[in-house]
C-alpha cells in the first residue's frame, strides 16, 4: 500500500470544443453541480500544436482538492491532498464512484460521446534507507559499472503494455502503464519543510490513442473506471510486494 496518495485523475477524452466559458454554458454547468458546491473559475489552455492559447472552465471545491477542467478535447477529474499534513484523499474506488457520478452530471447536462477513457494514480512508498533504496535500483534496473559503483540518487523505470478486458460486452485494449522513480526534495508541512527522499509509484491505465471510435458515453463511464480500478490496485500491489520482497 502506498504510504501517501499524491494524486487521482479521471480523463474522458472527446470534442467539447463547443464549450467554451459562455454565460450561457457558465450558468447550464452550474446547474448541472449545484449539489455538489463547486465553484466555476477558468484556466489557460495550451494548445499542443500551434502553442494558442484558449480559455477554459474549470470547477473546483472550495478548498482546492477536487477539480473538474472542461477543455477543449479532455475533461478532467483530480483530487489532490491539501492542507500542511497532505491527507483527505480517501480509496480510489471512493475516488472512482465520485468521478463517474462528476462525469455522468456533465454528460447529462451536455451529451456526448467519447474516444478515450483513462485513470491514473499517483504516491509515494514509504521511506526507506539508503541501503534499501539503493537495492530497489540495481533489482530494477541493469546498469553500467559506473552506475553500479556509484548508486544512483535519482531514477526513473518505465513499463507499458497492452491489455485487453470486456467492457459492456466488447472487449477493449488498453494501455497499462507503471513508472517507478526516486525523487527528494521538500514538503510544506505544520513544522515547515520536511524533507523526503522517495520512491514515487504512477499507474496509468487508459484506452488506446489509435482507436478514435467514439464510443464511451454516460453507460460506460462506471464500468470503466471499476475495471481499471481493479487493474490498477493489483499493478500496485504487485509492484510493491516486488520491489519489497
Amino acid at each position: 500500500m502506498l504510504d501517501q496518495v499524491l494524486k487521482y485523475q479521471a480523463v474522458f477524452f472527446g470534442d467539447m470544443t463547443d464549450l467554451s466559458p459562455t454565460p450561457a454554458v457558465v450558468k447550464q454547468l452550474i446547474e448541472a453541480f449545484e449539489a455538489k458546491n463547486l465553484i466555476p473559475s477558468t484556466y489557460y489552455e495550451i494548445h499542443k500544436i500551434t502553442g494558442e492559447r484558449r480559455v477554459r472552465l474549470r470547477l473546483s471545491d472550495a478548498i482546492g482538492q477536487w477539480s473538474f477542467l472542461v477543455g477543449s478535447d479532455r475533461i478532467d477529474v483530480h483530487k489532490t491532498p491539501v492542507g500542511p499534513e497532505k491527507e483527505g484523499m480517501g480509496t480510489l474506488e471512493a475516488f472512482c464512484t465520485e468521478a463517474a457520478n462528476l462525469l455522468c452530471c456533465f454528460l447529462d447536462a451536455f451529451p456526448r460521446t467519447g474516444n478515450r477513457l483513462a485513470l491514473v494514480t499517483e504516491g509515494m512508498c514509504e521511506e526507506m534507507s539508503e541501503v534499501r533504496l539503493a537495492a530497489v535500483c540495481a533489482k530494477l534496473l541493469n546498469m553500467p559499472r559506473f552506475y553500479q559503483d556509484n548508486s544512483p540518487f535519482e531514477w526513473d523505470w518505465r513499463l507499458a503494455a497492452h491489455y485487453t478486458r470486456d467492457l459492456v460486452g466488447r472487449q477493449e485494449k488498453l494501455n497499462v502503464i507503471a513508472e517507478l522513480r526516486r525523487r527528494a526534495g521538500a514538503i510544506e508541512g505544520v513544522n515547515g519543510a520536511a524533507p523526503f527522499d522517495r520512491i514515487h509509484l504512477k499507474l496509468d491505465v487508459n484506452s488506446l490513442s489509435d482507436n478514435t471510435a467514439y464510443r464511451f458515453d454516460r453507460q460506460t463511464v462506471e464500468p470503466f473506471l471499476e475495471v481499471v480500478r481493479e487493474l490498477i490496485q493489483d499493478r500496485t500491489a504487485e509492484i510493491l510486494e516486488f520491489i519489497n520482497d
